[in-house]
């Protein structure tokens, strides 16, 4: 769990969505969006819920989440959302 821990630390998550004219993404990215996009781009399988996300995120920009992997390990995800 800790390599994960390292490995999950070391990443920066690139998401593209669409944007409407007022800058806001079309929809949300959501704990679903960011595990299957991890399994994706760097096969980790993350279930939804250990992924801890206050609220859907609904604007480009850089974000941090905390991921808990167990046994009280935790390592925080960058997410870099861009305009698609």
């Amino acid at each position: 769990m800790e390599m994960a821990a390292k490995k999950i630390e070391e990443i920066t998550l690139k998401i593209s969505q669409k944007v409407g004219a007022n800058g806001s993404l079309y929809g949300a990215i959501t704990k679903e969006d960011i595990a299957g996009e991890l399994a994706k781009a760097h096969r980790l399988e993350i279930d939804k819920k250990s992924i801890e996300l206050k609220s859907p995120i609904k604007s480009t920009g850089i974000y941090e989440v905390e991921i808990k992997l167990g046994n009280g390990i935790h390592a925080n995800l960058k997410i870099d959302v861009e305009a698609l």
